[in-house]
């Protein structure tokens, strides 16, 4: 499975006070909805995440084996793997 590229955003939808719509910033997109506001930033800053991990699992860093495991892991969450 893939993900969809970022950057993402969130937005406030509908007149709930938490209701929560992430959307790709490139196509506008629907990503995810989300019910509270924490949970719509995490969403959002998926792609960011992922692009700060990959350097770490790459080489780029200079970190110990358990830190790898540990950013290997996040990422093939967020790619659904």
């Amino acid at each position: 499975m893939s993900h969809t590229p970022g950057p993402w955003r969130y937005t406030k939808v509908g007149g709930q006070s938490r209701d929560f719509q992430i959307v790709s910033v490139g196509s506008g997109g629907f990503i995810a909805q989300a019910s509270h506001e924490p949970y719509a930033r995490l969403i959002a800053a998926a792609p960011d995440l992922l692009a700060a991990l990959r350097p770490m699992v790459d080489g780029t860093y200079w970190i110990n084996d358990e830190q790898v495991k540990a950013a290997r892991a996040a990422i093939a969450k967020a790619e659904g793997k």
